[in-house]
């Protein structure tokens, strides 16, 4: 993945006027949306129901991102590919004790992340606008109405799934896991996908994905 988001990824989160870098607002996490949780999930869905309705083969290819003429997009397989290059180089560090994989090596957690790539790029659909880090913290709103998304830095084409597995981890954590499937009714998505939930949660777990300032990025 090029370093930062590349040029087509930049004008689409433009236009979907879901860039809140310098706008008034303040985090979701903020204590009068938490104070109603199931409102505040119903904002975080909507938001990335708008993002994810930008589709990758509806835009024009950023030359700088294309490689023999196709799209740079962040699949399964690609991820994969890149954590085990992560793996063998020394990059990927043991999960914390207090994670939900801090039980395994992660020696492990990548062979389960290769394992299950085939199946997951299977059931993928097309690739969509994806913030890459799209938490509460990141989900900027003002007087009770979403004004979009902050740090955009991880932004890609990608499964929608990425963008999900991370924000339902992030309800879960910060809310309560109660509200989760809220998370996904909101969204559209009433019999979300498993199999895309927990791998996409795993790959973001080893990528870095919710430390956006820190971990390591597909590439």
């Amino acid at each position: 993945m090029p370093d930062g988001p590349t040029d087509d990824v930049r004008a689409a989160a433009s236009r979907a006027g879901l860039d809140a870098t310098g706008r008034h607002g303040g985090p979701a996490t903020s204590p009068e949306y938490r104070v109603q949780p199931e409102r505040t999930v119903g904002l975080l869905a909507s938001a990335l129901g708008r993002l994810h309705s930008i589709s990758a083969g509806d835009q024009p290819v950023d030359p700088r991102a294309a490689t023999m003429g196709e799209r740079a997009v962040l699949d399964a397989l690609r991820v994969a590919q890149a954590a085990q290059e992560a793996l063998s180089e020394g990059r990927l560090a043991e999960p914390d004790a207090g994670s939900v994989y801090g039980h395994l090596p992660v020696e492990r957690l990548v062979e389960v992340l290769v394992s299950g790539a085939p199946d997951v790029a299977d059931r993928s659909g097309a690739a969509v606008l994806c913030h890459g880090a799209p938490t509460l913290e990141h989900l900027w709103c003002d007087r009770g109405e979403v004004v979009g998304f902050v740090e955009w830095q991880r932004a890609v084409w990608a499964d929608p799934y990425l963008d999900l597995a991370i924000a339902a981890r992030d309800v879960a954590g910060v809310l309560t896991p109660l509200l989760v499937p809220e998370l996904f009714e909101r969204y559209g998505e009433t019999r979300p996908d498993p199999i895309r939930v927990d791998w996409w949660a795993l790959a973001a777990e080893l990528t870095g994905a919710f430390d956006p300032g820190g971990g390591t990025e597909p590439a």
